[in-house]
């Protein structure tokens, strides 16, 4: 897709990397300036962005005894003032609120559901299931076979990478390990701070279904919480294995077995929302009909080299394969030992 909410999973991705190296090495200006301008551009991106800015004063806090802080508190805070205070006004002017989600609210009216105990164990499901792959028939996110299978496997890689992350607490040998505990912490509180916000807007009636979209302000963290934590837990190999090939069966289930047919078959025999009567269709027939309409909404500029797009993404597959290859060896933590043997 090419839409805002990638752009932001690639600000709030950017700003959190700033945020990252800004914990590793200090505050300098450069980074502080750049933290200001891609949180700016992220929050005319979405307002979505706002939740990854909470780090910002903890970040702040943290590194209190850099020198020049003050400056480097102004060097964030110019560049995002001066990209957003318009857009704000703006807002202000024409909604009474500083979001502008007023004008959004004010069109649909969603039921809120009941705040009950069993309403809220199934949004919190549903805020883990959507967040993996969220299996799109039309604008309904449905399930499909296999997936609660999905789930239940990658909740256990979850829970095995949390046991990783509390027993990687302390270590400090191998590269990996010089991570301070302070990069974890804001990562799991911006990723639980974000769970919080779409349960309340859930439950507040802003939203009617819960999206795995509304995580992706979060998502740096939480891949570099999951794959650090992988990494210290045990079995560690099957692990990063198992999660891997999910997330490949998931994704490509639902490219090939959902999102291609859907888009360009089987939604072009509806009629003002309505399913008609799809009829038996060979294979020659169906590719008449759903190639057609692949091309349609695509650039003419882009139309002859589609072929090359599934080359594109095995080479940058291969490309991610041969890097991780590299890198593993570097990072296998080595244990330094102090016992009799050590003199020897």
């Amino acid at each position: 897709r090419v839409n805002n909410d990638v752009l932001l999973e690639l600000a709030a991705a950017a700003f959190f990397w700033i945020v990252v190296r800004t914990l590793h090495h200090g505050l300098a200006l450069q980074r502080s300036i750049a933290l200001g301008l891609v949180l700016g551009a992220g929050l005319l991106t979405k307002t979505s962005m706002a939740v990854v800015a909470l780090s910002l004063p903890v970040l702040f806090w943290i590194r209190r005894h850099d020198g020049r802080w003050a400056t480097n508190a102004l060097a964030c805070l110019i560049p995002t003032a001066a990209l957003s205070a318009p857009w704000i006004v703006r807002n202000l002017r024409l909604y009474g609120e500083w979001s502008g989600f007023a004008g959004f609210s004010d069109l649909p009216s969603f039921p809120a559901p009941s705040c009950s105990l069993s309403a809220a164990l199934s949004a919190v499901g549903s805020l883990f299931g959507n967040f993996w792959v969220v299996w799109w028939q039309g604008s309904l996110a449905g399930s499909a076979p296999g997936l609660a299978l999905a789930r239940l496997l990658l909740l256990g890689l979850c829970i095995l990478a949390m046991i990783g992350l509390w027993r990687a607490r302390g270590r400090r040998s191998g590269a990996w390990d010089q991570w301070p505990a302070s990069t974890i912490v804001i990562g799991l509180a911006l990723v639980f701070t974000c769970g919080l916000a779409v349960l309340y807007a859930y439950f507040d009636g802003q939203v009617p279904v819960i999206q795995g979209r509304f995580f992706l302000p979060v998502t740096a963290p939480i891949v570099l919480g999951l794959s650090y934590g992988l990494w210290h837990a045990p079995l560690r190999r099957i692990s990063l294995a198992l999660l891997l090939l999910l997330l490949l069966t998931l994704d490509l289930a639902d490219f090939l077995g959902n999102l291609l047919p859907w888009f360009y078959l089987t939604s072009q025999f509806y009629q003002a929302g309505q399913p008609l009567v799809l009829p038996p269709l060979t294979v020659g027939q169906a590719w008449a009909v759903a190639w057609p309409a692949l091309l349609a909404d695509k650039p003419a500029s882009l139309r002859p080299w589609l072929w090359a797009l599934p080359l594109l993404e095995i080479t940058t597959l291969a490309g991610c394969a041969w890097a991780m290859r590299r890198l593993a060896p570097q990072h296998v933590p080595t244990e330094i030992s102090t016992g009799p043997e050590a003199a020897g």
